[in-house]
């Protein structure tokens, strides 16, 4: 058998050494870094908005700005004609409401949002939905950044804690019973 092992390792040690020898690398130079399509695109973002689609990972769409903006306005109530129930427009600055949201966190939760960079307010924005029928958007208040970032991160690692438990409590019954009444996923792995 150690002569055949040694054999075996011999040609895919022959192999790799001829791969080795015919193997031309390439700088690849990154697409997006081109002077030409760098000006391509902002040539197109003047009159148009990129934005991925909704539940379509690593796809896209260009969308007129200007109709962009009129289904941002009409979502607001922003028009005269059309309030919204979703939305309260409030006679004040930016600065204040940012200071509000320091000194709630400060008093009701005990967090420090010192960091300069997030005292700031999430900004909206909207996702085609293209899997509806007609077309709708998805409304999104975020920010990478932003005065209520902390209290973002402390519910999250609440809600991850409920998560975990209420998993658990699911696999217990699943073991005694043989029925599966639990039907969150966090990713693809228990579907597959």
């Amino acid at each position: 058998m150690k002569e055949w092992v040694s054999e075996v390792e011999s040609n895919i040690d022959s192999r790799i050494a001829n791969l080795k020898l015919n193997l031309k690398h390439r700088n690849n130079i990154p697409l997006l870094s081109s002077p030409e399509i760098k000006s391509a695109l902002e040539k197109i973002q003047e009159n148009f908005i990129i934005v991925p689609i909704d539940k379509a990972a690593g796809n896209i769409s260009i969308i007129c700005k200007r109709f962009y903006a009129m289904i941002l306005v009409k979502e607001l109530g922003l028009n005269a004609n059309n309030p919204t129930e979703t939305y309260e427009k409030i006679d004040t600055s930016g600065e204040h409401i940012i200071h509000n949201h320091l000194n709630d966190l400060k008093s009701a939760f005990n967090i420090n949002n010192n960091a300069p960079e997030n005292h700031c307010l999430p900004k909206i924005y909207w996702l085609p939905k293209m899997h509806k029928s007609p077309i709708k958007a998805r409304f999104i208040i975020a920010s990478p950044k932003s005065s209520i970032k902390p209290l973002s991160k402390k519910i999250t690692s609440a809600f991850r804690l409920l998560y975990k438990q209420m998993e658990s409590y699911s696999k217990k019954i699943k073991y005694f019973s043989g029925v599966n009444n639990y039907c969150v996923v966090q990713n693809n792995k228990p579907v597959i």
